[in-house]
């Protein structure tokens, strides 16, 4: 079954259907991360590469950032081809609002408690960071990050609710849950995040990522898969960023929630120093179609005034793949949405 017949109703479907059989679970090793050296990608710049680095410290000085721009291995790269986040040109307030309901039901049918606005009256802690995140990923020349934002949203609340390891393929989702088997186009993270609830999703090693539209779907296999019992937005207005509370809630939760995110050159610049803070500053009436990227934020920290954002990029970009990015700068925080695994791996 296609996205297209079943993405109108997702936000009216809120609980996964029952009755899997528990499989033994597999669980993967984290492999290391490899440092980047950004002293030898400067020394290997290529001369659009030079040029653009040339024109990005001197926007900063205008501008005066508080991070200095870079040589990383996604300087100079066509965005289009290095991002791909869309917004759901369908989506209403009236839809968000219902999914929120149906997330709400699920939660409780599953006697996990909370409420998707508020989850916790505790007020969050000045500063965290989600511990024992999954190795960063790198999406390469596909529009694929929406994939790559719930794939990484769904393997944290695994770690987070159940201690449980895993690596999901990413290319499942490319090839798979969009309705036109071009999912390096660019999508929205949340069609992926119904796919998987109502579908599930593969392990990497069984469906591996190749970085291109296949225009077919391998999915009618009979290999294990791992489903979403509930994922919702945080609030029915998707321009509602100033609410960093109910993030930090979500986070402190589920261990991330995904969101979109004004990606530019700038931000391509962003690399090497854990202490410098991304802080570039799109225009305040931006619409949704300015926002190209999602990504995936683990954490905050109220000193440096921002987010801890993973990206799809690879460790040669930003500091091992994460960067901070001020609040509310650049649209992040744009249409937040959690995400809570359910134990069932099947073979349906």
């Amino acid at each position: 079954m296609k996205l297209k017949i079943w993405l109108p109703v997702l936000c009216l479907c809120g609980s996964v259907l029952g009755g899997y059989a528990q499989q033994e679970e597999e669980q993967e090793q984290d492999t290391p991360v490899k440092k980047v050296n950004f002293q030898v990608l400067m020394q290997n710049a290529t001369p659009l590469q030079k040029n653009k680095l040339m024109q990005l410290r001197s926007l900063a000085q205008t501008k005066r950032f508080s991070f200095t721009p870079r040589v990383t291995d996604v300087l100079g790269a066509d965005l289009s081809v290095i991002t791909g986040y869309k917004a759901d040109k369908t989506l209403t307030a009236d839809k968000m609002q219902k999914q929120i309901e149906a997330a709400n039901k699920s939660l409780s049918e599953a006697k996990e408690g909370g409420n998707v606005t508020t989850f916790s009256s505790t007020p969050p802690p000045p500063v965290f960071r989600t511990p024992g995140l999954p190795t960063i990923r790198n999406q390469q020349s596909c529009g694929s990050c929406w994939a790559f934002a719930a794939c990484a949203a769904a393997e944290i609340s695994f770690r987070k609710k159940y201690s449980y390891r895993t690596n999901l393929a990413e290319q499942q989702l490319v090839d798979c849950a969009t309705p036109a088997f071009d999912g390096c186009s660019g999508f929205f993270s949340e069609g992926a995040m119904a796919y998987m609830q109502f579908f599930g999703v593969l392990y990497e090693t069984r469906y591996e990522y190749d970085a291109r539209d296949n225009n077919r779907c391998r999915d009618n296999v009979a290999k294990r898969k791992h489903k979403l019992l509930a994922w919702s937005w945080l609030d029915a207005n998707p321009f509602n960023m100033d609410d960093a509370v109910a993030i930090k809630r979500a986070v402190m939760r589920y261990g991330s929630v995904t969101c979109g995110i004004v990606a530019t050159d700038a931000f391509c610049s962003y690399g090497g120093n854990e202490e410098e803070v991304f802080d570039e500053i799109a225009p305040q009436d931006f619409k949704s179609e300015n926002v190209n990227h999602a990504v995936v934020i683990v954490g905050w920290d109220n000193g440096k005034g921002a987010w801890l954002v993973r990206n799809s990029w690879g460790t040669g970009w930003g500091n091992d793949g994460y960067a901070w990015v001020k609040y509310r700068h650049n649209g992040i925080g744009f249409n937040a949405v959690w995400v809570s695994g359910k134990k069932t791996w099947t073979n349906d």
